[in-house]
């Protein structure tokens, strides 16, 4: 029974003590002195860390290397450019779907006219939709 009481009376005096701990703690952070101290070497330590990165900005540009600024704006970029080619593939998508579904057959070219002997490209437009399709189809 003497452990029991024991274990009892270090219990409460260690509770006690954590009691004056925590007031005196309050204490010293409710204090203006201590405010005023811990303000002030926070803006000594932010001084201190501005000064270290124009420092290091300063050697990175002597030694030609990218700085973390120039790695944001290069990711921005980098987003930048994989949203306009989502938007250019999409277009392609579009015509091409488009292409497919008002592209006539290529049948009988040759008996349409004498002038696609020469060069049927340009004098029929179907021919442009056929390679174009083909085209989109090779590399899609």
């Amino acid at each position: 029974m003497g452990k029991k009481s024991e274990r009892k009376k270090l219990k409460s005096l260690g509770k006690k003590l954590e009691r004056e701990l925590n007031t005196q703690v309050h204490k010293w952070l409710d204090h203006p002195l201590t405010i005023q101290e811990v303000n002030d070497f926070l803006e000594e330590h932010v001084d201190a860390l501005s000064k270290l990165r124009e420092y290091s900005e300063l050697v990175a540009q002597q030694l030609n290397l990218p700085t973390k600024d120039d790695m944001a704006r290069i990711a921005k970029l980098i987003i930048q450019l994989e949203e306009k080619i989502d938007t250019l593939e999409e277009k392609v998508m579009t015509l091409s779907q488009s292409a497919k579904e008002t592209a006539t057959p290529l049948k009988n070219l040759d008996a349409a006219s004498p002038l696609l002997k020469v060069n049927p490209h340009i004098t029929d437009p179907r021919h442009f939709l056929y390679d174009l399709q083909k085209m989109v189809e090779r590399e899609w």
